[in-house]
């Protein structure tokens, strides 16, 4: 990883607004360009990066950004493997697979490269061993066939892009417009979750049916496998084809390390500089609490603004979902320069599986327990967000209201966008116990 490699240019909405630049042991500097300096709210990268004349350098919140942009878990270890790229040297993986990443932006290898991309369109068979191969083969990715693509995600997916009714892979920078999910082995990591894609597609139906913005999904079979199969909201289809939309996680848009996604310490595999020595295990620091999210989409948007974040938590603690992390809530970054919240998406009823953690991803009125949490604790945490107690509690009680109202709906429209409807029922009969008992 020696420095003074050549810059990479990074475009937004087409423009070239910024540059990439090796600052050495694998940390990215980051420069913005003259043309973005004269037009800070269309060049905006991020909410941590606001457009300056200055560069930012390599230690610090540049850095931080491009590693929000990489893929996690199985996915980077296969990028690793098949682009023989250090997993700490964070600049060499974005230039390998930065030319097609969530929201608006392209990472490309200078100003001049033209990555307009195509599509290859897949054979039903090698569609079929594509997303059975997702666990060892990471979002699809091939070397030899231009696939440079990147989303952030512990869950193993395939990304690809719909043509005519056909499955495409995207090439050389072609933009994605699907993630597809596939149903994990009876047993993935040694935890059963039998049924995640219909779980995921149900919960996903129920936001949609109690008026939550969320990602549309269905269900479909990939050969012997089910996958659940979401449309990026990050992606419009137009006339002349895809455009994407730009958009950061909250986790990344408040300059954080995407490891600190939840709000308790976790140990981490550290990779010292340079890759020069064996990992070592450290405790990370604390992530963000639900009042630190609220208090920065505050400054943004303004306080009487963030009442549906009050609702999409509401939602993930009465659907049980322990896992909504910081990293699994977005803004959307129009050219305007404004802010808005993105659809919400990553809804799992998590309680289905009882190996799976209890523990909240963040605290709700300093409670950990998921099924600890009451109504009262969703109001004190609200309040102290500087939310009026009157508002908050109209706001709590018509979301969990519309989920009693809708838990029957949800399975039927789950199920006829190809949900198992055993699995749709289960979940459903255990959101309404945890409906029932926060009522109580």
């Amino acid at each position: 990883m020696t420095p003074g490699r050549a810059p990479l240019a990074v475009e937004l909405y087409g423009r070239h607004v910024a540059d990439l630049i090796d600052a050495g042991h694998g940390s990215t500097a980051l420069q913005y360009t003259a043309e973005a300096v004269a037009d800070p709210a269309g060049s905006r990268l991020s909410l941590s990066l606001p457009v300056r004349s200055d560069a930012y350098p390599g230690a610090g919140v540049a850095s931080r950004w491009v590693r929000s942009l990489l893929p996690e878990g199985r996915a980077l270890e296969w990028a690793v493997q098949a682009f023989g790229v250090p997993e700490d040297d964070r600049f060499g993986l974005i230039a390998a697979l930065g030319a097609d990443v969530a929201g608006a932006v392209r990472v490309l290898s200078g100003p001049s490269e033209d990555v307009t991309g195509s599509y290859e369109v897949l054979e039903p068979a090698e569609l079929a061993e594509l997303v059975r191969r997702a666990p060892e083969h990471g979002l699809g990715l091939d070397r030899s066939r231009g696939v440079r693509l990147s989303l952030a995600g512990l869950q193993d997916k395939v990304l690809l892009h719909q043509l005519g009714g056909d499955y495409c892979l995207p090439l050389n920078g072609a933009p994605s417009s699907l993630v597809v999910k596939p149903e994990p082995s009876p047993r993935t990591d040694g935890v059963d979750v039998t049924g995640l894609a219909t779980n995921e597609l149900f919960c996903l139906t129920l936001a949609r049916n109690c008026g939550l913005p969320a990602a549309e999904a269905t269900v479909a079979r990939f050969g012997e496998r089910p996958a659940l199969v979401v449309t990026r909201y990050d992606r419009i289809l137009r006339a002349n084809g895809l455009e994407r939309v730009h958009q950061e996680d909250l986790l990344g848009a408040m300059g954080m390390d995407p490891w600190l996604k939840y709000e308790a310490p976790h140990i981490q595999r550290s990779l010292p500089a340079g890759g020069f020595a064996d990992p070592t295990a450290v405790t990370s620091t604390p992530g963000p609490a639900l009042r630190d999210m609220s208090a920065f989409l505050a400054g943004y948007i303004g306080l009487a603004n963030i009442l549906p974040f009050l609702q999409a938590v509401t939602f993930n603690v009465a659907i049980g979902n322990a896992d909504c992390h910081a990293r699994n809530y977005s803004l959307l970054l129009p050219r305007t320069g404004d802010v808005e919240l993105a659809p919400l998406y990553d809804l799992i009823c998590t309680r289905l599986y009882p190996e799976l953690d209890a523990d909240a991803a963040q605290r709700v009125n300093g409670r950990w327990e998921l099924d600890d949490i009451s109504v009262d604790d969703l109001l004190a945490e609200a309040t102290g967000w500087g939310l009026p107690s009157g508002v908050a509690e109209t706001w709590v009680r018509a979301t969990l209201g519309a989920l009693t109202e809708n838990l029957e709906r949800a399975v039927g429209e789950c199920v006829d966008r190809g949900g198992d409807p055993a699995v749709a029922a289960a979940v459903a009969h255990l959101v309404s116990g945890r409906l029932a008992l926060l009522a109580a």
